[in-house]
């Protein structure tokens, strides 16, 4: 199942330089957010939670702030948000994993000891 995580990566990857430099695809934020969704679920483990939240935060912040730089900076600053869109979708399911680890897993139960 990695693999699939990490082809779904490089299509995100691939799909955010393509749009970022010009190339139209249509629906290219739903494209980018479902694949994020098959990062999130596939490709990233228990371990790596900190350290890709933490990257997704910083990517977040630094993607709008490269226009200044003369003919690649809105290149660039697009790409970083096209792939800023990948990684926040993967950084929902992370946050969701967590949350559901959190209170316990889909267990079943009703949430009350028994005594």
């Amino acid at each position: 199942m990695q693999l699939v995580g990490r082809i779904a990566i490089w299509l995100g990857l691939v799909t955010a330089i393509l749009v970022g430099v010009g190339v139209p695809i249509p629906e290219t934020a739903i494209i980018l957010a479902v694949l994020g969704v098959v990062v999130g679920i596939l490709a990233l483990g228990k371990d790596d939670t900190t350290g890709f939240l933490v990257f997704a935060f910083g990517l977040g912040a630094v993607s709008g702030g490269i226009d200044a730089i003369p003919y690649l900076g809105v290149h660039v600053s697009s790409i970083l948000g096209n792939v800023s869109t990948l990684v926040n979708a993967a950084a929902v399911v992370v946050v969701i994993r967590h949350l559901v680890s959190m209170t316990g897993g889909c267990g079943g139960g009703d949430g009350e000891d028994s005594a």
